[in-house]
């Protein structure tokens, strides 16, 4: 079934409910209402509060729903749950069912928009964006690089249609829609790429940077794995190196080098950034610097001695570079199991005020000044990463 067909059929029927408040069903939402057709309820299998809504469509449990055989019920919930869903509607002799397959579905993330959507309502108006790399692409097996000509269309959609803050500042004032760049690691692109860029639209950013290879030639540790092993297998093992200490880690990389393996060939653009590139960013009235340890470990696999060394050293380094006290920090990895209390704790002491994480969320009002989140930027087309910033605001309700 197409989109045209799946509109016309829905509006054939009294009503049309949507079995599922996940994201396939807010999706579907949207999608239906952009083009005429009204969704009376969602549906789900129980309901854990009462008076429960999402952007005024009140959500049921469906063994207290009276459905006729007027009604259309679209089962908008992954394809690996649907069978329960239509033996669930079976049961309740529920014979007017669509089902939202993957096909429909993409077809709907496609066309689906935002636009004219109230504004947020919930108060969680700060959406903090985390990139990487401003390189055109050559080999880049970990999905870190946006191509220059890319992200100088994002800065410049994002400097046209969106309040934009500094990572560092008091956002408890903000009551529109607000976006906060970073990016992670410190790249030499940064400067050479990125910079340009954020300066030509005057939106500002903050790098968070790890002080391990700083003015060297030398690749990060996960550059350096990637040129080790195969495509499918990275993760796997990053994940098993990130636990090790740095000199655990390094001397693992080293034995796969004996061995002889290489997937990918070495590229003199990874590596990050020198001292004095560094001095240049933190110069820049746009740029923020903060910190990312020295060695870009899973801190909550490393002691707590050595929590602090990452923590202080890397700041000291940072801070005898550009001159500047720096205040800010980004978790390596940045999932909440790959840190602790303990780091927190230990990041308060060495005069660390604010931490980001990766946690894909946007950020209220109430926010852990130590846990804020982040969302993560790949490279897509303009009208998709539109898109995408909507649909953040739009699912929050």
């Amino acid at each position: 079934m197409d989109l045209t067909k799946l509109i016309d059929k829905c509006k054939q029927y009294n009503k049309v409910y949507l079995y599922g408040a996940g994201i396939y069903g807010k999706k579907t939402k949207r999608f239906l209402e952009q083009n005429g057709v009204e969704v009376e309820a969602f549906l789900q299998t129980s309901i854990h509060a009462p008076n429960c809504q999402f952007r005024g469509t009140p959500i049921y449990g469906i063994y207290e729903t009276i459905i006729t055989d007027d009604d259309l019920i679209l089962v908008s919930v992954a394809e690996n749950k649907q069978d329960e869903i239509i033996s669930i509607l079976k049961s309740k002799c529920v014979t007017n069912e669509e089902c939202i397959t993957k096909s429909i579905y993409d077809q709907i993330s496609e066309e689906v928009d935002y636009s004219n959507v109230a504004d947020v309502t919930n108060e969680k108006y700060i959406q903090v964006l985390f990139f990487h790399r401003v390189i055109e692409k050559k080999d880049d097996p970990w999905g870190l690089e946006v191509r220059p000509e890319m992200f100088d269309q994002y800065i410049r959609y994002i400097a046209e249609n969106y309040n934009v803050k500094r990572f560092e500042e008091d956002w408890s004032d903000v009551k529109e829609k607000t976006l906060v760049i970073t990016f992670d690691d410190g790249y030499w692109d940064n400067v050479e790429y990125a910079l340009p860029i954020l300066e030509k639209y005057k939106v500002p950013a903050t790098v968070f940077v790890s002080t391990g290879n700083l003015d060297t030639p030398n690749e990060f540790w996960w550059d350096r794995l990637a040129r080790l092993v195969p495509s499918d297998k990275l993760v796997e093992k990053r994940n098993e190196l990130r636990k090790l200490s740095p000199r655990e880690r390094d001397k693992a990389l080293e034995e796969m080098e004996q061995e002889g393996n290489a997937f990918r060939e070495r590229l003199v653009t990874d590596r990050t950034l020198t001292n004095d590139e560094l001095k240049r960013l933190s110069d820049s009235e746009f740029i923020t610097i903060g910190g990312h340890t020295v060695n870009h470990n899973a801190l909550l696999y490393q002691t707590e001695e050595q929590q602090r060394y990452e923590l202080m050293h890397s700041k000291k380094i940072i801070e005898d570079i550009i001159g500047k006290k720096i205040t800010t920090f980004s978790y390596p990895f940045g999932q909440r199991d790959t840190y602790s209390d303990t780091t927190i704790r230990l990041l308060n002491e060495c005069g660390f005020t604010r931490a980001a994480s990766t946690v894909q969320e946007l950020t209220g009002r109430d926010f852990n000044p130590y846990e804020i989140p982040r969302i993560g930027q790949p490279e897509v087309d303009l009208k998709t990463f539109a898109r995408k910033l909507e649909e953040k605001w739009y699912m929050e309700g």
